[in-house]
């Protein structure tokens, strides 16, 4: 009668240690460095959302024809500042489409900001304002502490 374990068995099971701690190991890694980058899109997608809505009040000053004397406060503003630090992240970890909207806002902005005393075209504002929607709708699903409510 053996007593004891199998001599293979017991060369088999430091290897199925060794490769279930490298497995856990490897999963924790892996999700520490998942939830870092949901940290930096939150954080980049919150910065942002305070520029789109500027922006978007902008767009629709220039709709309306507003005063030039209204307009002072957007060309103190540099809304392209927040976006030149925060495009990379969102470059990295967003979808095409995602990435797409605040792309086309920003775009759009810089002209505004050179060409600040012309009336806005409709069908342009009409676009920035879409992708402006669209794009604080695409950052509220991935941010949930942006407020939904009073945007506009």
């Amino acid at each position: 009668m053996k007593q004891g374990l199998d001599p293979a068995l017991g060369a088999i099971l430091p290897l199925v240690g060794v490769v279930v701690g490298a497995a856990l190991g490897m999963f924790g890694t892996w999700s520490l460095r998942r939830r870092d980058e949901a940290r930096e899109v939150r954080t980049a997608t919150r910065l942002l959302d305070i520029d789109l809505k500027y922006i978007h009040d902008a767009v629709s000053m220039g709709v309306d024809g507003t005063d030039e004397s209204d307009w002072e406060w957007f060309e103190r503003l540099d809304t392209q500042a927040v976006w030149r630090e925060q495009r990379a992240i969102l470059a990295r970890h967003l979808p095409d489409e995602e990435w797409a909207l605040p792309r086309r806002v920003y775009e759009a902005s810089r002209h505004m900001s050179d060409n600040v005393y012309l009336p806005v075209r409709q069908d342009i504002a009409a676009s920035v304002r879409a992708d402006i929607e669209a794009a604080l709708s695409s950052f509220r699903e991935r941010s949930p502490g942006i407020p939904t409510q009073g945007t506009f």
